[in-house]
């Protein structure tokens, strides 16, 4: 049965209570794992004034509405996905949802909140999925005012169904600053984060220096990879972080000679150190706001404003440097493309 699509054992559950125990088996949903689908390549999200919307998105770029999510999109913000599981936040970071587009389930996760910690500054959260365990983690990372101290860490694995405060030595340096504004990915096991490294001269004056921050998701422990010197260098400010198959890529927007451009490159990681790194692309970016994902022939996808009230989405042709037009106009910064992967991750939850 685990080479059957997910809606066949959705409805074979229903056969037997025989059947359903087996399919609802944690050994059962492990074994089928998570794999990628022929009639959709991603979901794409996106909001239009008070009204949020989703659709699936195929090969050729044609995309249909997903009316039966049973979310309520316009309060929910994409964070990330991993392994074809979304993760929203609501509210003012009070609660997150997950949510499997492949078996349309969700579930709630409350955030905990400790009396004991210092006074917040910022809250960043981290979510992905171990691809041999299948067990999704999220992590609540609380950050103090600098030099109030290390963060406070607090992570959640589904399969234990509980909250674990990390130890100061499984932390990254108190120094370090996890940027939220940089996005989130996952790489091999590891969440990762675009941080920067804060440090104070003598005058009073500080400066900080880009770097990347990851998360061991088996061994609970954080590390700071550092960008190599070449691309430090030249690396756009803001800067984002997004993957394309199990390659990490950083992307942004320079200014050279009056004209506009972004940049991407990708970088192999090892969740310790890059271990290479090249450019990817150069597309001239007049409009370009922000990379958003990439086509199945990893032609970027591009959100572009033109001076409207809504931004439209496009696809940038390397071959012939060219742009099209998906179809879709949203309001601007409310883009989000996750790969579709389907799984049975939620199932028994």
């Amino acid at each position: 049965m685990n080479k059957l699509p997910t809606k066949c054992l959705l409805q074979f559950r229903r056969v037997s209570k025989l059947w359903k125990f087996t399919i609802d088996s944690s050994i059962f949903i492990r074994d089928y794992g998570s794999r990628q689908c022929e009639t959709c390549c991603f979901n794409l999200a996106y909001k239009r004034s008070t009204e949020g919307f989703m659709c699936s998105v195929d090969e050729q770029m044609s995309y249909t509405p997903l009316l039966n999510t049973n979310l309520y999109l316009s309060a929910l913000t994409p964070i990330t996905t991993s392994e074809g599981v979304w993760c929203f936040s609501y509210g003012s970071h009070m609660g997150a949802i997950l949510w499997n587009p492949s078996i349309r389930k969700s579930i709630r996760i409350v955030i905990p909140y400790m009396t004991s910690q210092p006074e917040i500054k910022k809250i960043v959260w981290g979510f992905g999925v171990w691809t041999d365990t299948l067990d999704p983690t999220f992590l609540n990372i609380s950050m103090g005012k600098y030099g109030a101290g290390p963060c406070h860490v607090f992570v959640y694995t589904l399969s234990s169904n509980s909250w674990n405060n990390l130890e100061n030595n499984c932390l990254p340096r108190v120094s370090i600053r996890i940027k939220r504004s940089c996005g989130q990915t996952t790489v091999s096991g590891f969440i990762l984060w675009g941080g920067c490294e804060i440090f104070c001269n003598v005058d009073g004056s500080c400066y900080n220096i880009s770097m990347l921050v990851s998360f061991d998701m088996i061994n609970h422990q954080f590390h700071v990879l550092d960008i190599p010197s070449a691309l430090k260098d030249q690396l756009p400010d803001p800067f984002y972080i997004s993957h394309l198959g199990n390659s990490l890529v950083i992307s942004g927007n320079l200014i050279i000679f009056e004209n506009r451009y972004i940049y991407a490159w990708l970088l192999e990681v090892d969740g310790y150190h890059v271990t290479s790194w090249r450019m990817l692309f150069v597309i001239p970016s007049t409009n370009v706001v922000k990379l958003i994902g990439f086509t199945k022939d990893d032609d970027p996808i591009v959100e572009v404003d033109r001076g409207r009230m809504l931004h439209p989405l496009q696809v940038y042709d390397r071959a012939s440097e060219e742009f099209h037009n998906v179809g879709i106009s949203a309001d601007g910064g409310s883009f989000f493309i996750g790969p579709y992967k389907e799984s049975l991750i939620l199932l028994n939850v």
